[in-house]
């Protein structure tokens, strides 16, 4: 009598892996990882992980303490919002995005990032002045959903 028994393993994506070895893994995620994972993950060595050998110990010294504040996080954070913002931006031009869509997802993005980074930055990161934000801003909150034109009849 051949008795086989079947048990399924959990894989871990590598930025999960390094986050461990690094100490930088959220308590969240690291209850739901068994200790012995863990621990071998931070004894392993990481040099066939891309990127991770490039980066020296005073660099992953600097990342750690980083992600530990949570300044640095928002602002990069901020930053990473905005880069996205553009590229969908980049990406739509040629495409279906109207000059309307476009003010909204700028003013959307700029809204979103300028407590964190200012709104003069904000503004500048798109190539536009402070006083065209407040235009495009005031022009998108007023837009009708459902005109065709973009537009709304001022009552």
């Amino acid at each position: 009598m051949n008795i086989s028994r079947s048990f399924s393993r959990h894989t871990y994506h590598t930025d999960v892996k390094i986050m461990a070895r690094l100490d930088i893994l959220p308590d969240s995620l690291r209850h739901t990882i068994p200790k012995a994972n863990i621990s071998r993950w931070k004894r392993e060595d990481h040099s066939r992980d891309i990127g991770y050998d490039a980066l020296s110990h005073n660099d992953i010294a600097t990342v750690v303490r980083l992600a530990r504040h949570t300044y640095f996080i928002r602002k990069a954070a901020a930053f990473f919002r905005m880069k996205d913002a553009a590229i969908t931006i980049l990406r739509n031009l040629t495409s279906s995005l109207t000059k309307a869509n476009l003010k909204k997802i700028v003013v959307a993005t700029v809204q979103r990032v300028k407590d964190i980074i200012g709104l003069a930055r904000a503004a500048r990161y798109f190539k536009i002045t402070v006083s065209t934000f407040y235009a495009w801003a005031h022009e998108v909150a007023s837009m009708c959903a459902l005109s065709v034109l973009d537009r709304c009849p001022r009552v």
